[in-house]
């Protein structure tokens, strides 16, 4: 099946059409690409690397599992993505497939 993906960090939205076996799979693909677009800008764009997520709790072990916490839940807070069903009637959909095609996953 078809389905539009957009996923970004806050530093612009990407979008595609994906060929997958459910929604499920597109989603979890959203979120993974969403969450390698926030490690490509980590340290840039106010996007926080683990170290000053741990400077900003207060947290000294950056290898600590506390420090994990933080810096997931700092990250989960600046992730966006979402997948649907691709709609031919729609307009945002038909754009992406026009541009980029159809990516397999």
């Amino acid at each position: 099946m078809k389905f539009y993906v957009e996923y970004g960090c806050g530093c612009g939205d990407n979008y595609m059409i994906v060929e997958a076996k459910d929604l499920a799979a597109a989603e979890n693909y959203a979120y993974e690409k969403a969450i390698e677009e926030y490690e490509s800008y980590e340290g840039l764009h106010g996007i926080l690397t683990k170290e000053e997520v741990c400077e900003e709790w207060g947290i000294e072990d950056v290898d600590s599992d506390e420090a994990e916490v933080a810096y997931r839940e700092e990250r989960e807070g600046q992730l966006n993505y979402l997948a649907e069903e691709y709609d031919e009637e729609n307009d945002e959909h038909v754009s992406a497939l026009e541009e980029f095609g159809v990516w397999e996953i």
